[in-house]
């Protein structure tokens, strides 16, 4: 009979049928005895958050910053046994003995049992069997990386992602912390480098074997779900998930990934699934409400963005759920709030740009740009139309360059705007059949995002649109040129971009960029790609060839 971690007067042998677990001591606050330092108060959240501050937590991979919370620290090895004996809190329970095990190792006996040998790995295996009772999901995925638990299936699942021609990685970038997956290995092996990618943060580890479950189930159900998404970066899509809870929930950092770790498995698998199909975009239809992909939203004018709607849906399905071709649900439409409308397209483009998602054909644009130009440039990477003669369009290696290249930018929703501008210098040289246009120079993405963002607040403060609240300047205010010449900043080909002063409210986008333009969607008049197809003009058009009616002899239609 293995030994109890319950106080012997109140709790039940372990093989009682009718075996009582202690109450998670935030329902019943007032009757758990707890230590000194310790709120008398949501024990799980302050529970999470000492596993946040002790060196064996997870903030080497989340980053959180948590108060300290290290009442282990200043005990020790006999004061943590004998608090271990009094109490009956899994939180506590498991919190010490993750302790125990980071002192003296699994295999060390605590002496709890005069009779029999108590070691800190058998503690762990029966508070883990009384977490698996409540459910405490938090605290079962705790105690299930200090066990070294490895997943079932778990190399079948990296097979099944591998048999689509995706690469995987684990942990947080950047290298060498973050660990690829390119060909099928053992489970021992994967479970090691999965060890190694997260460290000491047994939570983020055994999450990491989840998702890999839940997205090998994905390859092999609904394999679209994972279009043009070359490589699966699990630890970012972490980070995505926490994100997207803590924006949902409206709360911190740390409540979201607490919420995250203390999910359940299927609602686990809700969240990833809706992150990946982007099921939150929706547009307004007068004539028919019906539901449409992102990349078909088309705005007329800079206030469009108004008339973006949010599902209403009295039934809600899966976005793997299995339909027939052709056929629809009826989902009813309501507008958004304008509370709801702001951020839309900005977390489109984040999470996008976390998964490293691709228009289809992507790759092999970027091929054709790099044979008709010298190269791409982003910051101080550059990219050489020397690839072009190493490798073929279609090899994977090449693809592997190109998103290596991009992903040099450590800003998701900023590499996402380089894909977009990437492929607006692609569609330029795709309609071009008859190869006029022949760049002898590098072109720098950055620059042309620096001048699609400098033509955008353009328009926005000719038509006062949401930018002038803190990048553009109404055209009206401007008084003189020496005002005109304050609200610009300088960028390396174009010095005369707009700065941020103008407004009246901080600007939140990374890279300079306004953080309306991140929120703007990519077709239409007034879209993203649009600015950028101005802004490429701009660019490079002393390079092209102009027709005897004085226009631009290209088709620079946007595909």
């Amino acid at each position: 009979q293995p030994p109890s971690l319950s106080p012997p007067a109140t709790a039940p042998a372990p093989d009682s049928a009718q075996e009582q677990l202690p109450p998670p001591r935030r329902q019943q606050p007032q009757q758990q005895q707890q230590p000194p330092s310790l709120s008398p108060s949501a024990a799980n959240a302050e529970a999470m958050a000492s596993f946040a501050s002790h060196p064996s937590g997870r903030s080497s991979q989340s980053g959180v910053s948590t108060p300290a919370f290290d009442w282990l620290g200043a005990l020790s090895v006999e004061q943590l046994v004998d608090h271990l004996k009094q109490t009956d809190s899994l939180a506590e329970q498991a919190e010490i003995l993750g302790r125990l095990k980071q002192l003296r190792g699994l295999d060390w006996d605590t002496g709890i049992e005069p009779d029999c040998s108590a070691t800190v790995r058998s503690l762990l295996k029966e508070v883990y069997y009384r977490a698996c009772q409540s459910q405490n999901w938090f605290i079962l995925r705790y105690l299930a990386g200090l066990l070294e638990k490895i997943a079932d299936q778990l190399a079948n699942a990296v097979s099944s992602i591998l048999l689509l021609q995706k690469q995987i990685t684990v942990g947080l970038p950047p290298k060498p912390r973050e660990k690829v997956i390119t060909a099928p290995l053992p489970a021992a092996e994967i479970a090691n480098l999965i060890q190694e990618a997260c460290g000491e943060d047994s939570l983020m580890a055994m999450l990491t074997q989840e998702l890999l479950l839940h997205l090998s189930m994905f390859a092999r159900s609904h394999p679209a779900l994972l279009a043009n998404v070359l490589r699966l970066r699990v630890g970012l899509i972490i980070q995505l998930m926490g994100a997207e809870l803590a924006r949902s929930k409206q709360s911190s950092v740390e409540d979201a990934l607490f919420a995250l770790f203390s999910m359940s498995p299927f609602e686990a698998n809700c969240l990833l699934s809706n992150l990946l199909s982007g099921n939150e975009i929706r547009i307004f239809k007068l004539a028919a409400s019906r539901r449409k992909s992102s990349a078909f939203l088309k705005v007329s004018s800079p206030q469009d963005m108004s008339s973006a709607t949010s599902p209403s849906m009295s039934q809600v399905h899966s976005p793997t759920s299995t339909m027939r071709p052709g056929r629809t649900r009826s989902i009813a439409l309501e507008p958004m709030t304008l509370e709801e409308t702001r951020n839309i397209w900005s977390r489109r483009r984040k999470i996008d740009g976390s998964l490293n998602r691709v228009p289809p054909d992507f790759f092999v644009r970027t091929y054709c740009i790099l044979e008709r130009l010298q190269g791409l440039r982003i910051g101080e990477n550059v990219i050489t139309t020397s690839l072009t003669k190493e490798m073929t369009k279609e090899e994977l290696k090449f693809a592997l360059a190109v998103e290596s290249f991009i992903n040099t930018v450590p800003t998701p929703e900023y590499r996402q705007l380089l894909v977009e501008a990437t492929t607006v210098i692609g569609a330029l040289v795709t309609h071009d059949e008859e190869s006029r246009v022949h760049l002898n120079c590098i072109v720098s993405l950055d620059d042309l995002i620096a001048n699609a963002n400098r033509i955008f607040l353009e328009d926005q403060a000719q038509y006062g649109a949401n930018a002038t609240l803190c990048c553009a300047k109404l055209a009206s205010e401007k008084t003189s040129d020496a005002d005109d010449q304050e609200s610009r900043t300088p960028t390396e080909n174009n010095p005369k971009g707009y700065s941020r002063a103008s407004g009246q409210l901080p600007c939140r986008g990374p890279h300079r960029i306004c953080h309306q333009f991140y929120d703007t969607p990519p077709a239409g008049r007034f879209g993203t790609m649009a600015y950028m197809v101005r802004a490429l003009a701009v660019l490079i058009g002393d390079s092209l060839p102009v027709s005897s009616a004085g226009k631009i002899a290209v088709n620079c239609a946007v595909a």
